[in-house]
C-alpha cells in the first residue's frame, strides 16, 4: 500500500518569511475566529456562524506571499458529516486565475467528506448506509473527522477550501455551524510500508484498579489510535527525508500520516494527524539501503 507522511504544514509556520493568512466568504465566531485554523490545540476550533449549500458553500482561502509546494492539504477536527461535500483548489497565482489542483472528479461532481465504500460487505439492506454506501453513522462518530486531499506536487499560492451540508454535534444531533480545528497545507513523502512489521491499533488509556475481593474499577481514559510504520528497505533518498522530518517534528509536533492515499475509508479508520513515539534510527542494510520503524500516537489534544 503506498502510504503518505508529511510534517511539513505551511499553514501553521508561525515565524516563518512566508506566512500564511485565511479568509473566508462567510463570518465566523468572535470567540473562535478564522485565524484559529492556524494554530493547535485542536479544540481551539474556528466556528463559522452558517452552514453551506451548493450554491453559497462556505469557502476558506489559505494564502502565501511566496509559492510553496504542496502535495497534501487537510482539515483536522472537524464536524461535517461522511455525506456533505467539500472541494479543494490550488492556484499558483494570486489572482486565483491558473489552477494547478483540484479534488472534483472527472465527470466534474465533487466528493464527499468521506466517499462512498464500494466494498458489498460493508452494505447492510435497511441500514442508513445501504444505499450511499458510507459508514454507519454510530460507527463514523467513533473517529475524529478528517478531511484529507492529495495531489499531484504542485506550488501554490492560494490553497482554497469549498464545504457545503449538514453538521452534526458531539451528541449526533445536527449542528448549525461549521466546526474546523487546524487546517494543514504542503510537501509530503509517499512510501510503502512492508508487511508483515507494520500495523495499526488503539491505546484505550483507561486505567484499571483491582480491589480485594476481585472488583475492579475502571477510569475510562482517551482512546487515541496507534500506527507503526515498518519500513524494511528504503533507497538513501527517502532514508535522509525521513531523518530531517524526525529531526524536524521530534516527538512534539504534529504529523499527518495516511495509510493508503488510494482508499479514503481506509485514511479516515487508520489515518490522520499524529506524533512520534520514540526516537528514529536508521539500520543500514548496503550503505545506500536502510530499515527504519516509526511508532505514531493520534494527537487528540
Amino acid at each position: 500500500m503506498a502510504g503518505f507522511f508529511t510534517d511539513i504544514n505551511e499553514v501553521a509556520n508561525e515565524g516563518d518569511q512566508n506566512p500564511c493568512e485565511v479568509t473566508s466568504n462567510a463570518a465566523f465566531a468572535g470567540t473562535a475566529p478564522l485565524t484559529s485554523l492556524l494554530t493547535t490545540p485542536l479544540e481551539d476550533r474556528s466556528v463559522s456562524t452558517r452552514l453551506g449549500d451548493a450554491d453559497n458553500p462556505v469557502v476558506i482561502e489559505f494564502e502565501w506571499p511566496f509559492l510553496i509546494d504542496v502535495a497534501y492539504a487537510g482539515l483536522f477536527h472537524v464536524n461535517l458529516w461522511q455525506e456533505s461535500f467539500c472541494r479543494m483548489e490550488v492556484f499558483a497565482d494570486a489572482d486565483r486565475t491558473e489552477k494547478v489542483a483540484d479534488t472534483r472528479y472527472p465527470n466534474g461532481r465533487d466528493r464527499r467528506v468521506i466517499p462512498g465504500l464500494y466494498d458489498p460487505r460493508t452494505l447492510q439492506p435497511g441500514l442508513p448506509n445501504w444505499l450511499r454506501g458510507g459508514l454507519r453513522n454510530k460507527d463514523f462518530r467513533l473517529y475524529t473527522t478528517n478531511i484529507h486531499a492529495n495531489v499531484s506536487l504542485c506550488r501554490a499560492r492560494v490553497v482554497r477550501w469549498s464545504l457545503w451540508g449538514g453538521a452534526y454535534q458531539p451528541d449526533g444531533t445536527d449542528d448549525t455551524v461549521y466546526r474546523i480545528g487546524l487546517g494543514w497545507a504542503g510537501d509530503g513523502l509517499t512510501i510503502t510500508r512492508h508487511a508483515p512489521g507494520s500495523g495499526d491499533g488503539v491505546k484505550t488509556n483507561t486505567e484499571l484498579t483491582e480491589t480485594p475481593g476481585g472488583g475492579t474499577w475502571a477510569e475510562p481514559g482517551i482512546r487515541k489510535r496507534t500506527a507503526t510504520i515498518d519500513l524494511a528497505q528504503i533507497s538513501e533518498e527517502v532514508r535522509d527525508k525521513l531523518f530531517d522530518a524526525a529531526h524536524r517534528a521530534g516527538n512534539e509536533k504534529p504529523i499527518v500520516w495516511l495509510p493508503d492515499v488510494a482508499s479514503p475509508e481506509k485514511c479516515f479508520r487508520y489515518g490522520g494527524l499524529f506524533r512520534r513515539v520514540g526516537d528514529h534510527a536508521h539500520k543500514y542494510i548496503p550503505p545506500q539501503f536502510a530499515s527504519t520503524t516509526i511508532d505514531l500516537v493520534e494527537w487528540r489534544e
